[in-house]
Order: C-alpha cells, then sequence, then structure tokens
C-alpha cells in the first residue's frame, strides 16, 4: 500500500505550530523539545514512521510494519459508534455516545468536560460548584499544551478515511469530524482526554466534599478514556492512535514527575488504573495490534478492569 502523508492541516493548527505552547508543568524549554524529539524517534521506530518532507520518504523501522498495522487497524474499527457500550454508572437518561462525540469534536463551543456530570450525579458543577470545562482547559494548559500537534507534525499519519481507497473498497461510513483537520497519530483527543481529564479527576478529588472518592474515582476514570474512545468509535482515529497516545501520556507524566512536578505521581497512577476501561484497550488485548509499541503499553498498564 503506497501511503502518502496526510497533508495540510487545518489554519488554526498552522498558527499553533508557528508559537507552539509549552506545557506549564514542564520544566525548560529545550528540555521540552528535546523529549518531544525523543518521543518522535521512539514512535517512528515502534509504531508509525516520521515524515521527511525534504526528501518525501517515511523514516524509522516503523516503515515495514505500517501496512500490516493499517490493515489491522481498518478490521478493528468497524464497529459503529452506536455500538459503544455506555458505562453502566451513566446518570439516568445521559446522552449517547453519539451526543458526547458531537460536543466534543466541533469548534462551536462544545467541550470534553461538558460531558462529566453526565458520568455521575455526584461529578454535576452545581454540586462542586467548579465548571469542569474550565477545570479541563486548566488543566489542558498545565498538562497537554501543544505536545499532540507537534508529534502530528512529522508522524503525518493519514486518516482512515484517506487509506480506505487506496485499498480499492469504497469509503466507508464515518461521522462527519469537523475536528479529523490534522493527521491522525496522535489522537488528540486522547492525549488531552488521559491528561487534563485526570487533572480534573485530582482536583475533584482534593477539593469537592461529600463525595465518596473510591465511589466516583472509576467513573472518572472512564469518562477520561471514553473521549478518546468515542473518536475510534466514530472512525475518525486509529486504534492504534490510542496506543501512541495512552504511551505518549504516561512517558510526559513519568517526565514531569522527575522535574518535581508535584502531582504527577498520582496522575499517573490514576492513569493506569483508566487504560484498561478503554473499550478501545480491551478490543485490541483480545487481538494483539502488529507493533512493539503495544508491547510495551501492555507490559506497563496489564489486563483490563472489571468493570
Amino acid at each position: 500500500m503506497n501511503f502518502r502523508p496526510y497533508g495540510w492541516m487545518h489554519v488554526d493548527h498552522v498558527k499553533e505550530l508557528l508559537n507552539p505552547f509549552q506545557p506549564l508543568a514542564w520544566s525548560g524549554k529545550a528540555n521540552f523539545y528535546q523529549w518531544v524529539e525523543d518521543m518522535r524517534k521512539v514512535l517512528g521506530d515502534k509504531i508509525w514512521p516520521n515524515w521527511d518532507d525534504a526528501k518525501r520518504r517515511w523514516r524509522g523501522k516503523a516503515v515495514g510494519s505500517m501496512e500490516d498495522l493499517t490493515e489491522y487497524d481498518l478490521k478493528v474499527m468497524q464497529e459503529p459508534l452506536s455500538n459503544m457500550p455506555l458505562a453502566a454508572f451513566s446518570t439516568k437518561g445521559c446522552p449517547t455516545h453519539e451526543d458526547f462525540f458531537y460536543t466534543e469534536d466541533g469548534r462551536d463551543g462544545g467541550r470534553p468536560g461538558m460531558g462529566l456530570k453526565h458520568y455521575h450525579p455526584a461529578l454535576d458543577p452545581s454540586v462542586t460548584q467548579r465548571n469542569p470545562v474550565g477545570m479541563f482547559y486548566t488543566g489542558f494548559a498545565e498538562l497537554a499544551g501543544s505536545t499532540s500537534l507537534l508529534l502530528k507534525q512529522t508522524l503525518q499519519r493519514p486518516r482512515a478515511f484517506q487509506v480506505w481507497p487506496l485499498q480499492g473498497d469504497p469509503p466507508f461510513y464515518r461521522y462527519h469530524g469537523d475536528t479529523a483537520d490534522s493527521p491522525s497519530m496522535i489522537s488528540g483527543h486522547c492525549f488531552e482526554g488521559c491528561l487534563a481529564g485526570a487533572w480534573v479527576a485530582l482536583r475533584h478529588c482534593q477539593w469537592v466534599s461529600g463525595i465518596n472518592w473510591q465511589e466516583v474515582e472509576p467513573t472518572m476514570q472512564q469518562w477520561c478514556v471514553d473521549i478518546g474512545d468515542r473518536r475510534v468509535y466514530a472512525q475518525i482515529h486509529y486504534p492504534s492512535d490510542n496506543i501512541a497516545s495512552w504511551w505518549v501520556a504516561l512517558n510526559f507524566l513519568r517526565a514531569i514527575e522527575s522535574q518535581g512536578f508535584a502531582d504527577a505521581s498520582w496522575l499517573r497512577k490514576f492513569l493506569l488504573k483508566a487504560i484498561p476501561r478503554s473499550t478501545v484497550y480491551r478490543l485490541m488485548c483480545a487481538d494483539h495490534p502488529p507493533c512493539d509499541l503495544w508491547t510495551e503499553l501492555h507490559a506497563e498498564v496489564g489486563e483490563p478492569s472489571a468493570k
């Protein structure tokens, strides 16, 4: 299969890449960009190669597994979004995953934090008196920054709807994604959902009185991973995009922990318990993806959690 790079990104992404936003939690701009470069190298060798625009070719050991991984992904991602199960602890009258997807996707003011109150009544902002939308985006600034775009820029993985016709098959049905306007790997929603979502969970644990944290912690873990999972079920992202996103998120937290960021250890432990709750992770545990990064991630995260 002749893979072409994704190509031009949305103008908003291009503007951000001209002046990338370094995560506030990171100590030292030079160190951050070196870490991003290290991530590119590892991803290029273990899951998806980097695109060398000057030489118009792919670079990295993962060149040899591009086709097998893509065939695996396209096979796994055929389940439509309507088949993704809602968590048992979702509130009565909870919106569907399609509703959540469109809220989280658009440039019309929808935000991932808006879905949290539907997962558990104790997490309603009228109870916490703190807005999950604002909390989510404060966490995004603190942690994620422009990391996902900096990686997308060189990985240049084409989206599934670009690749599918290369196999000679008609395009499959997919949900329209207003934000599916950048290379596919890594998944920004998955990466940022994990980091900023874990940050929101930490703040609820620290700030909110009158709730049983052990009761709501699994709910918040599910919410964090569902944000990325919905993108796969909507056929906006490949399952292996989530592998890369989870792996980068865990490594980011490990890096800022080594720099003395006080909350990093809590966040990483939370995320290690959240990832096994992912529906996409469960699917891949049943049929391991053909890439080295999955082997490393699975060894660290372990088997899926009981619901």
